[in-house]
């Protein structure tokens, strides 16, 4: 599992995301920073992971934003930190046939 070091705390993640938000191809980004945001105990820390998007073409930078899950029965927050979305997002273009423009 990954994982990440800031300010000497340990933090898993479940993955690196496999597709750009902004170019939509599938990749394999670099990560070139990162950002724990602290919150409540209950509702667990946020972490903020930012990517390069590897693809000559594009070479854009994202955000991927990760929260731990809740455990309802225990009260606390266990497990890694799982993707909850990536931003910026570009939307993809529709293809519209010749025969309906």
């Amino acid at each position: 599992m990954p994982n990440i070091n800031i300010n000497d705390k340990r933090y898993e993640y479940d993955m690196v995301p496999d597709h750009c938000p902004l170019c939509h191809h599938g990749i394999l980004p670099s990560r070139i920073g990162a950002n724990n945001i602290i919150r409540r105990e209950a509702e667990g820390d946020i972490l903020q992971l930012v990517f390069l998007c590897p693809r000559s073409e594009c070479q854009k930078v994202f955000i991927g934003t990760y929260r731990q899950n809740l455990s309802y029965q225990r009260h606390y927050v266990e497990g890694p930190h799982v993707l909850k979305s990536t931003a910026p997002y570009r939307a993809v273009r529709p293809q519209v046939p010749d025969e309906i423009k």
